[in-house]
């Protein structure tokens, strides 16, 4: 299974995914999408596949935080939560608890 985001989107993973992979119980994904590309209204929906394909992949509950540019940029998200470029998680991943297939990667916009 690919993991897909859709052109306009960047993923990151943060909490305890990033922490301890053997003891999260849940995967922390920061969404952060321009919305001149995707209308607010529709993210969710847009995301919505690829938050159950995490979810399937890890065996985790997928907790999503999603925010637009300027919000992340307002808010400095990223340096507070120390998250990770999503791609760069899933290819370090090969921990059997997550069972990650081999060659497993991302085409976020990272």
């Amino acid at each position: 299974m690919r993991i897909a985001l859709t052109e306009g989107i960047s993923a990151f993973v943060f909490g305890s995914a990033v922490r301890d992979r053997r003891s999260a119980r849940d995967l922390d994904v920061l969404f952060v999408y321009d919305p001149t590309r995707i209308a607010p209204a529709m993210i969710y929906g847009v995301l919505g596949p690829t938050i159950s394909q995490l979810s399937e992949l890890s065996g985790l509950p997928v907790h999503p935080v999603v925010l637009t540019i300027a919000e992340e940029h307002a808010d400095a998200f990223l340096n507070r939560s120390r998250a990770i470029p999503l791609i760069g998680w899933l290819a370090e991943t090969t921990d059997h608890t997550l069972r990650w297939p081999a060659g497993l990667r991302s085409n976020a916009i990272i």
